[in-house]
């Protein structure tokens, strides 16, 4: 991955500042569906992390992931949540969360990601071409795909078989 280039005047250029505004948005559905205390609501925010998160792979041209994100994760993993939300029985008690491990997160996770960039562009590790890795997924792991959309059918038709005996 590329760290973005500064113009000659010092400043970023407007593609980076909106790519900055989009990552804070993305960071933030992630921080809020973690802090979130009711556990439907917390799913919506994860789901909308999850959705957003896979514009980063239309960004950078690998579709099929930005494609196989959507579909599998923010859509399947998002509709398993929330079958185990409505077949659980309901819980009263919110969830108690230790506010310090978010604030030490919070404080711990911007050195470590700037060290991490600025060690990332001085290696001399060989950059992937995204388009390689997207078309080797999508000759090879195909079959993978549509095994797993015929699990999750299989698990949601069951589900559905299994609730509609629990309410007879």
């Amino acid at each position: 991955m590329r760290v973005p280039r500064k113009t000659e005047g010092g400043g970023h250029t407007l593609k980076d500042i909106l790519l900055s505004l989009f990552s804070s948005i993305v960071l933030l559905s992630a921080i809020f569906s973690l802090e979130e205390k009711k556990l439907l609501y917390s799913v919506a925010l994860f789901s909308a992390f999850l959705t957003l998160f896979s514009v980063y792979y239309f960004y950078l041209g690998v579709e099929f992931l930005g494609v196989v994100q959507l579909l599998v994760y923010a859509g399947g993993v998002t509709v398993l949540m929330l079958f185990s939300l409505m077949l659980a029985p309901e819980v009263d008690e919110k969830l108690s969360i230790d506010r310090r491990r978010g604030l030490l997160s919070l404080l711990v996770l911007p050195p470590i990601m700037y060290w991490a960039t600025r060690l990332g562009s001085r290696s001399n590790f060989p950059l992937l071409d995204t388009k390689d890795i997207s078309r080797n997924i999508s000759d090879h792991y195909v079959l993978v795909l549509l095994i797993s959309l015929l699990i999750v059918s299989v698990i949601i038709s069951i589900s559905s078989i299994l609730g509609g005996e629990k309410e007879k």
